[in-house]
Formats: structure tokens, sequence, C-alpha cells
């Protein structure tokens, strides 16, 4: 009787059941820690159950970085057995990624390239699964998780598409500018330019024109009759620099 209470104090306090009936429960962040937990306390001497174990309870507990470090730890100790199982979860875990990538780009402020994130996690999680198909040929679940990766990735196509056309139709409805055309003069100041009078021109008479020209003739014989009388004027001496 004592032996049997002694044993089922040590299931109570272990940390792996602990996580298998959290896990069972659908409590999955408290069957991470606990297959968490159970990992410290087992160090280098944890198994490849134990962490795959942990893999599948962070992935359902919505920490994907964790189910994957988990995921090919378990594969490194545990041989090829779970190195299927590792390729399907890392499947599972790019197909969640592409989920959340979707969404978003399916959002009012979505990136023009948000559609290509999520079409790369298809492809990923449509290679991981092809690998565990391949490692497990009796394992249908792989197989058409292949084909459901497939399916997904030809509407993500489709819908980045018709997003690309929405974005070029929103492109063409925006309003284009206009070319400024020059300003306008006020129309005061137009019509006072329509309106100014040409400027005056005032033909000479032919007697005018021969008195102008008598004019300019008496001035050109006073400066001719100038130039001479100071040519016969002697010029003093001066002294020169050469």
């Amino acid at each position: 009787m004592k032996a049997l209470f002694l044993c089922l104090l040590l299931q109570a306090g272990d940390p792996f059941a602990e996580g298998l009936r959290a896990y069972r429960e659908g409590r999955f962040q408290d069957a991470l820690a606990a297959f968490a937990a159970a990992e410290a306390a087992a160090g280098a001497r944890a198994g490849a159950e134990l962490l795959h174990n942990k893999a599948l309870a962070a992935l359902r507990a919505g920490d994907v970085a964790a189910a994957e470090s988990a995921a090919e730890q378990a594969a490194a100790r545990g041989g090829p057995e779970f190195a299927a199982l590792r390729d399907f979860l890392l499947g599972n875990a790019a197909f969640q990624r592409c989920a959340a990538a979707a969404a978003q780009a399916a959002g009012p402020e979505a990136e023009p390239f948000a559609y290509d994130v999520a079409i790369a996690y298809a492809e990923s999680a449509r290679g991981a699964w092809q690998r565990a198909a391949l490692r497990r040929t009796d394992w249908p679940e792989a197989r058409r998780n292949v084909e459901r990766a497939l399916l997904k990735l030809e509407e993500l196509r489709r819908q980045r598409e018709a997003a690309r056309r929405n974005r070029e139709g929103d492109d063409r409805s925006q309003p284009r500018p206009q070319p400024v055309p020059p300003p306008e003069r006020p129309a005061e100041q137009a019509a006072d330019l329509e309106q100014r009078p040409e400027p005056h021109r005032t033909e000479l008479a032919p007697e005018q024109v021969l008195r102008l020209f008598e004019i300019l003739e008496r001035k050109e014989r006073e400066k001719l009759g100038l130039r001479r009388s100071q040519r016969r004027t002697p010029r003093a001496d001066v002294d020169k620099d050469w």
C-alpha cells in the first residue's frame, strides 16, 4: 500500500506525465510548460519522444519557432523515424505561418508583396510534407497534406492576381494632376493693355526735312573747321618715358 502511494506521488510530480495529461485535455500552453520542465530536468538525457511531444505542444500553443526547434532536436536524437515526424511537423508549422501571412495579405493595409510571403510558406509546407511522405510510404496523411498545399498555392496565386488588378484599378481611378495654366492678367489690366493708344508718329513736311539737312550740314562744317584749327596750333614738347 505504501509502495503504491509513493508510485502515485511520483506520477503526480512527473512533468512528462503532466504534459501528456494537459495535452489530452487541450491545455496546450500547460503541456508545453510541462514538457519544457521535463526537458530541463533530463538535460542531455532528454529523449526524442519528449522533444517531439514538446514540439507538438508548442505548435498547438501557437509558438511556431519553439515547435520547429524542438522537432529538429528530436530528429537529431531519434534517427530516421523522428526525421519523418520532424518533416511532417515542419510542414504543419509552415502551413500555420502561411495562414497568418495570407490573413495579413487580405487586409486593407497590406503591402503589395504580402501574398508572396504567404505563397513562400505554402511552398515550404508542400516541400516538408513531400519529404515526410517519401520517408514513410505508409503515411497517407502526409500525401493528403501535399495535395492540400497545392490547392492552397493555387488559391493564393489567384488572390494575389486579384489584389494586383485591384491596385491597378485604384491607381487608374485616382485623378491625374492637370497642368497648371499660366496666371491670367486681371481684367482691368488686360483691358488697359488692349485699349492703350499706339505711339504718336508725326511725319515731317518736305520743307522741314530740307531744313533739318541744312542744320546737320552746318554742324558738320563747324566740326571740320575746329579740327583744322587744332592741327595748325603747335603742341608743347613733353618729356617721354621711352
